[in-house]
């Protein structure tokens, strides 16, 4: 009998980042690559076993039946059961946090807890969604899965969920992310009016998490000779109060705003970049500062201790609350051409640890044991 599994895709119905990205890992492998399952697709109340489907009416259903949050809940959690009985499905995965009574084997994926540690960054409506339903959903859980030791200790220590139960299973690069050449980065480089290793980028939605306005004061503060030659280049979607932001961009002279990037444009960014700047408040794993050292451009982070684990000194991790030493770095990679590689070839070898393939066959295996 065929083990069939139940994937919830509604991060797929929106432009994608983090959580997008990685339901699409799992949807693209389950479809394209993996026989042994019969997957299907969960998207607000709709079912279908070809992720193609997922069409307008969807984004108008949810436009208009879908603003009250419990009702939401109710309705899916509904919609699943009856599916799951009618198919025979044997497992339901979660990607995105918070899971529904199913009735059988949940398995969910916890990125991070900032909900939890800064509820300021969030919406009302998404905080009240987390208060209502989080605690609930983890005990409806066989399995949860993150990304990071650092969460699965926090996870431990503030829900008393049990670590036996917590997979960790590392993000890898969605993409095959290499170093090209700078003629190999002629196409993103004409049409932002940018040169070779002469930009300082900034990458990662726009949302108070990613502390955009941290590292443009710090850009302000550079000698006026290194803002002449690197301007800041601030790259992603427009997240919440990304008008802010927007603002500080707008008055900060030499930093330019970039919208979304395909990964084809993503990869010659990376590669045509100086230095990725990563001064995150907090994060569950961090994908931006892997793909940029896959691309040969050294990342200087926030000391975090998620960073620390997942990169170790591959990375330049610096004190937030200090700007000086951020300066003070940057100067330094910028005087020291063997400073700069040595960063350069501690990046490139760490992150062949985050194979592509790499996230997708541990989940996979983690399916195998639990049918």
């Amino acid at each position: 009998m065929t083990n069939k599994i139940l994937l919830d895709a509604n991060t797929l119905l929106t432009k994608k980042s983090g959580v997008g990205f990685y339901t699409e890992k799992i949807a693209n492998e389950l479809i394209n690559n993996h026989n042994d399952f019969e997957t299907y697709f969960h998207f607000n109340n709709y079912f279908t076993n070809d992720i193609g489907k997922k069409n307008v009416k969807l984004s108008i259903f949810n436009r208009f039946f879908f603003k009250n949050i419990k009702l939401k809940h109710f309705l899916n959690s509904r919609s699943i059961r009856n599916f799951i009985k009618k198919k025979n499905i044997k497992i339901f995965h979660q990607p995105n946090f918070i899971t529904y009574d199913t009735g059988i084997t949940n398995i969910s994926t916890i990125h991070d807890l900032s909900f939890l540690f800064y509820p300021n960054f969030f919406l009302k409506d998404e905080i009240y969604f987390f208060e209502k339903f989080f605690e609930k959903s983890l005990k409806l859980n066989s399995k949860i899965i993150v990304h990071s030791n650092t969460i699965k200790k926090e996870l431990n220590r503030h829900f008393n969920f049990p670590t036996k139960n917590i997979e960790v299973i590392y993000e890898d690069l969605r993409n095959t992310f290499k170093v090209l050449e700078k003629e190999k980065c002629k196409n993103f480089l004409t049409k932002y009016n940018l040169k070779y290793k002469k930009f300082f980028l900034v990458l990662g939605t726009l949302e108070l998490r990613k502390n955009h306005e941290k590292i443009i004061n710090i850009y302000k503060k550079l000698n006026d000779n290194i803002k002449l030659n690197y301007p800041l280049v601030i790259s992603g979607m427009k997240g919440r109060y990304a008008e802010k932001v927007l603002d500080s961009i707008k008055n900060t002279k030499n930093c330019y705003y970039i919208d979304y990037l395909d990964e084809k444009l993503l990869n010659e960014c990376y590669s045509s970049a100086k230095i990725l700047f990563y001064p995150s408040i907090y994060e569950g794993f961090g994908i931006p500062p892997l793909e940029s050292m896959a691309c040969g451009t050294p990342p200087m982070v926030s000391n975090l201790e998620v960073f620390n684990e997942i990169m170790q000194d591959s990375c330049i991790a610096l004190d937030l609350q200090n700007e000086d030493i951020w300066i003070e770095k940057i100067n330094e990679l910028l005087n020291s051409e063997e400073l700069y590689q040595i960063y350069v070839q501690r990046g490139l070898k760490k992150s062949r640890n985050f194979k592509k393939g790499n996230t997708i066959r541990k989940i996979l295996d983690l399916y195998s044991k639990l049918f």
